[in-house]
C-alpha cells in the first residue's frame, strides 16, 4: 500500500487531529469539576480512555473533506458536542443524575425546572463553549 503525498488525510497539520480529543477532554473536565468537584480520580483515567478514540473519531471524519466544508463540519460538531454537555451540567444540577436517553421522554415537566435553575446565571455557558469560540475564530 502506498500512501500519496497529496492525500487530504496527511496533510492535515497534527494540531487538526488532537484539538477534537483536547476539546472533548476540555468540556468533560469542564462538567467534572462543575459536578463533583475534584478531577484527579480513576474518572480523568476513563475520561482521557474515552474521549480520545472519539475526539479522533471526529477529527477523521473532518478530514475526509475538502478544507472548506471540513471547518464548518468542524463547527458544527463541535457547538453540537458543546450543547450537549452544557445540557450534562445543567441536568445535573436539577436533577443529580446525568441525562440518559430513558430521560428525554419525560422531558414536559423538565422545562420549567431548567429556566428557573439557569436564569441569570450566563456565565456558566462562557466556560463550556470556550473550544467552539477558540475553533471558529483562531483563522
Amino acid at each position: 500500500m502506498s500512501w500519496k503525498r497529496g492525500s487530504r488525510f496527511f496533510s492535515r497539520p497534527l494540531f487538526f487531529y488532537l484539538f477534537f480529543p483536547a476539546s472533548i477532554l476540555y468540556m468533560e473536565l469542564v462538567v467534572k469539576i462543575y459536578c463533583f468537584g475534584p478531577v484527579f480520580d480513576t474518572g480523568l483515567f476513563h475520561a482521557i480512555l474515552f474521549t480520545i478514540p472519539l475526539g479522533l473519531f471526529f477529527a477523521l471524519l473532518c478530514s475526509l473533506f475538502p478544507p472548506k466544508v471540513s471547518r464548518i463540519l468542524s463547527v458544527l460538531v463541535l457547538v453540537f458536542l458543546t450543547i450537549a454537555y452544557y445540557v450534562q451540567a445543567v441536568y445535573y444540577t436539577i436533577f443529580k443524575t446525568f441525562l440518559v436517553l430513558y430521560s428525554v421522554t419525560a422531558t414536559g415537566e423538565t422545562a420549567g425546572k431548567i429556566t428557573e435553575t439557569e436564569r441569570g446565571k450566563p456565565w456558566r455557558a462562557y466556560g463550556k463553549a470556550c473550544p467552539s469560540f477558540c475553533f471558529c475564530f483562531s483563522r
